[in-house]
């Protein structure tokens, strides 16, 4: 019989590491038991890759990943088809900035097509009038031969509307000559083919004078005049050195430093007044605000306090704050007058109804009207206290809160109240001489 052939135990094993003296007892322990025909043979494990889940739980085995990851073959087709897409994106993005650049530049051509057009119509405009135009006088040639009045003239010929007349003008007192000359002009200007010649606008401005102004150009108004009147402006040049006043913008100026508005104007009058002293003093913008806030009173600077040193605040808004703050100050004083009124009227009533006598007040005297015809002593209020005794009948068995004869005291001196004088020291006399007074 063939002995037994012996195999080392470390046979197509890797080479152990040294190990400590505990550990290397328990290995060679575990090789002995591994050797012996005795020892039962342990369950097969499962094997790691057998399909094991992941460390979060989800998701297949690894062999199931590594049979799904693509081959190179299918990696270089998928990044081949990538580098396709981007290069379509790209492609499409460059044709988006084109047609951008397309856009922008068909706007403009439409702008300018625009502008093109509209300067087409106005041009056709001006060219339909006048075709309009000559087609008039075409019949205005033809009709001057008959001897019928054209009507195309009678409405070619359409006088403009006549404007309102100038105020007359006397010594330049109640109308101002500045005031009275710019009318005129507007006027003359407005209605030119009212006053189509020169005697039309001379008599048209002698109609608007009176009074000093008219004894005035009287004497070159006539034919006979050496140094008569050639048309309007002759006029209105002669009368201005007579007058105007040639001091109106100082006298303006110093009427608008003077200028204050008091408790009792209108907010609305007042600024009328002030614009107007403002533009004949030739007032710099700038500066109204400020000069606005000092000429008001103290009750409508203290409510519009803020927005006079506010540099985005502007004269016109600040104004507008000035004037709705004067009307709400305004009906304040005049429910405060009302409700005096009021006051009075009821005072005035029911002192015509009853009748009121006033105490008569001596020097140094006051009367009052009082029960206690005395008062005790310390002494005697601490004998009575110890004796058990009341202080108003010095009687046993009771307390002077209820004592009879002090409540029918009370009730006497309230029938027939009995006045008593106390002198008064002098700061007390003072004072009420003073609240008589």
């Amino acid at each position: 019989m063939a002995g037994s052939k012996r195999y080392p135990t470390n046979r197509g094993k890797q080479p152990v590491a040294d190990l400590p003296e505990d550990e290397e007892e328990s290995v060679e322990q575990e090789i002995v038991a591994a050797l012996d025909p005795n020892t039962p043979t342990p369950e097969p494990q499962r094997p790691v890759d057998a399909g094991e889940d992941d460390s979060n739980g989800e998701g297949s085995s690894i062999r199931e990943r590594l049979q799904k990851t693509p081959t190179r073959e299918r990696f270089h087709e998928l990044a081949r088809e990538y580098q396709n897409l981007k290069r379509k994106v790209q492609e499409l993005e460059d044709e988006v900035t084109v047609l951008h650049s397309d856009k922008i530049e068909t706007e403009i051509v439409i702008e300018s097509l625009t502008q093109e057009r509209d300067e087409a119509i106005a041009h056709r405009d001006i060219a339909i009038r006048e075709r309009g135009d000559l087609a008039f006088r075409l019949v205005n040639l033809q009709n001057q031969s008959s001897s019928s009045t054209p009507m195309v003239e009678a409405i070619t010929n359409r006088k403009t509307t006549k404007m309102p007349d100038a105020p007359m003008f006397s010594d330049g007192k109640k109308v101002r000559f500045e005031t009275w000359e710019t009318v005129i002009r507007q006027k003359l200007e407005a209605n030119a083919d009212h006053y189509p010649l020169p005697v039309h606008r001379k008599l048209y401005v002698q109609s608007r004078c009176e009074g000093k102004a008219q004894l005035h150009i009287a004497p070159r108004m006539s034919s006979d005049s050496s140094n008569a009147y050639v048309d309007a402006e002759d006029m209105i040049v002669h009368l201005r050195p007579v007058f105007a006043n040639p001091n109106r913008r100082a006298e303006a100026y110093t009427a608008y430093h003077k200028l204050i508005m008091t408790p009792k104007d209108h907010f609305t009058d007042f600024l009328a007044e002030f614009m107007q002293l403002a533009e004949e003093a030739a007032v710099i913008e700038e500066n109204r605000k400020r000069d606005l806030y000092s000429k008001l009173p103290y009750l409508l600077q203290s409510q519009v306090m803020w927005a006079v040193n506010q540099d985005m605040v502007t004269f016109e808004s600040f104004s507008k704050t000035c004037q709705s703050m004067s009307h709400e100050i305004n009906l304040q004083q005049e429910a405060k007058t009302i409700s005096r009124t009021r006051v009075t009227t009821i005072l005035g009533s029911s002192a015509g109804t009853t009748t009121t006598t006033k105490p008569t007040y001596t020097p140094r005297v006051k009367r009052e009207e009082s029960s206690n015809p005395g008062r005790l002593s310390n002494s005697e209020r601490d004998t009575l206290m110890k004796e058990g005794r009341c202080f108003n009948c010095k009687e046993q068995g009771h307390m002077t809160r209820d004592c009879p004869k002090k409540r029918l005291a009370s009730t006497v001196a309230t029938a027939h109240p009995s006045p008593r004088i106390i002198e008064l020291d002098n700061g007390e006399d003072n004072d009420q001489g003073k609240a008589d007074a």
